[in-house]
């Protein structure tokens, strides 16, 4: 309160009143810049997309185990120090394994329930960047709204 000499309330005379200030003019924001800005900004958008690159590998791992695989090993071996020998000169050894998974129901509930987190994380990547879209958004008309406040006072 704008007290005076005595203690008293006053009202402060209109020659003491500031006037407003001018904000300096601006062109309207660019809504979609805008919200490519924000998209591109937020964290929450980076660990989704992290956690479904992880599901991602995931799935890759799983639709793994549902193949067939064919494995060649080879080993060499030479008798080496002064015991016995117990054959002459060096050996080799070479195999091929083929396996196919007959039982595959545990591998191809992995691949389904995968395929699920995934579709469950694109739809939460999606509800984020939607949100985003509309906080944005929202911002943007509150300060339009604002900015016809202030034309408004200004003729007032």
């Amino acid at each position: 309160f704008l007290r005076g000499l005595d203690g008293t309330p006053q009202r402060p005379s209109l020659d003491r009143v500031p006037d407003l200030p001018v904000p300096a003019p601006q062109p309207p924001p660019d809504e979609a810049a805008e919200v490519a800005a924000a998209l591109a900004a937020r964290p929450e958008l980076a660990a989704l997309r992290a956690k479904r690159r992880q599901q991602e590998v995931e799935l890759q791992l799983a639709e793994n185990t549902t193949l067939p695989s064919l494995t060649w090993t080879t080993e060499a071996s030479r008798d080496a120090g002064a015991g016995t020998a117990s054959r002459a000169g060096a050996g080799l050894e070479t195999g091929l394994h083929f396996s196919l998974p007959l039982q595959r129901r545990a591998a191809t509930g992995k691949v389904v329930q995968a395929r699920a987190k995934l579709a469950v994380l694109d739809q939460d990547l999606r509800w984020a960047e939607d949100s985003i879209r509309a906080d944005v958004q929202d911002a943007l008309s509150a300060l339009a709204a604002s900015r016809a406040i202030l034309d408004v006072v200004r003729q007032e």
